[in-house]
């Protein structure tokens, strides 16, 4: 939540390049110095820092207390992390990021393939951010990146519960369920297919919503 209010603050204090970008005039950030303004690059680190939590929110692993949470010493969620990361590719490899040669065109091809890869399938608008009924007074107020994110960390949590049992793999245990183990065989297989599918899909489009509420909101 803090990340996207920083935003919004970057774009309004932006240099003359941001400006380009934004739909009216900010006039105050004329009166800045120069090199106190931030630029497109600037602008562009704090987008890809809350893309980066919102997309964190996803990940099973992070949102579940026990050790499978663990990224050094459990298998769990290493081995998914390279996993999608094999999924997703090469094209967004830092070094190819820094190629001046690939265009914007080029990026958003690389990323329609991986959706192709996946099953990823998205329809219509971007949705808003859902609203919630508040409890003292009944009425529906609009949920803001907190209140949306704890819900998607909840979600993320039953999914963690879904591959790793909580019968077989207890809260308050040791035990670190193994990658190989958890997606063997036909059914294993599926429940990964599934898994690919469902956490690719919520990071990218729990993403989107984001920023589409930050530009709202601007």
């Amino acid at each position: 939540m803090a990340n996207s209010v920083t935003l919004i603050d970057l774009l309004i204090v932006g240099d003359d390049r941001v400006a380009r970008h934004v739909p009216r005039e900010m006039g105050f950030a004329d009166e800045l110095d120069d090199r106190e303004r931030s630029t497109e690059e600037l602008v562009t680190l704090w987008c890809c820092y809350l893309s980066h939590f919102v997309a964190d929110a996803c990940m099973p692993c992070h949102c579940d207390a026990r050790p499978l949470s663990s990224y050094s010493k459990g298998k769990l969620h290493k081995y998914l992390e390279m996993h999608w990361n094999d999924l997703v590719g090469e094209e967004f490899e830092k070094d190819h990021l820094a190629d001046d040669g690939l265009s914007a065109a080029d990026y958003l091809a690389a990323a329609r393939a991986v959706d192709g890869r996946v099953g990823i399938a998205f329809r219509g608008k971007i949705p808003d951010i859902p609203r919630y009924r508040d409890r003292s007074s009944g009425r529906r107020k609009k949920k803001d990146i907190w209140h949306d994110l704890v819900d998607v960390c909840r979600a993320s949590f039953t999914v963690a519960s879904i591959i790793a049992p909580p019968e077989a793999y207890p809260y308050g245990g040791r035990a670190h369920p193994p990658f190989d183990e958890l997606f063997s065989g036909p059914d294993g297989e599926e429940l990964l297919t599934d898994l690919d599918r469902a956490v690719l899909h919520d990071a990218v489009l729990n993403t989107a919503m984001v920023w589409k509420d930050v530009w709202r909101r601007f």
